[in-house]
């Protein structure tokens, strides 16, 4: 049976070695007991971590709508199919990053541009060009029509 030492402190004495009335051996079952007991809150602290969890949902929410919010409004003013911007939204929101500066939220790609350079050149690569309607109409020359 495997045993553990773990220190009580891990600031080392004067000379440079800890101490070891500082130490506490454990078997691993011990330890892994006390990792088990330490996830599970106490049941004094059940209206802490609820308070926590509601408080964590509402930030990922948050930060889920300003997400989409921000691919919208890059998307806002292109020539898109009908539909095309619905999903693309849903395609590239995971591709964008919420983070916080000085107390504001900022949207950015993974590679830390803005979400509007990152949708343009998305829009004009040739794997997503199906979401923007033709330029042309395409066909065959209207001269020759006539033509039995």
């Amino acid at each position: 049976m495997s045993q553990y030492r773990i220190l009580k402190s891990p600031d080392p004495d004067d000379g440079g070695a800890t101490i070891v009335d500082d130490q506490v051996t454990l078997t691993r079952a011990e330890y892994d007991a006390l990792q088990a007991s330490s996830l599970v809150p106490e049941p004094g602290n059940a209206e802490e971590s609820a308070a926590l969890a509601k408080s964590d949902s509402w930030e990922r929410a948050f930060k889920e709508t300003l997400r989409e919010r921000e691919l919208a409004k890059a998307l806002a003013g292109r020539p898109l199919v009908p539909g095309g911007a619905e999903q693309l939204i849903k395609l590239w929101r995971d591709d964008f990053d919420v983070i916080e500066e000085g107390g504001e939220f900022k949207v950015s790609g993974r590679d830390g541009r803005r979400v509007s350079e990152a949708v343009a050149e998305r829009l004009s690569s040739p794997e997503y060009a199906h979401f923007c309607p033709p330029t042309s109409r395409g066909g065959t020359a209207s001269g020759l029509s006539g033509r039995p």
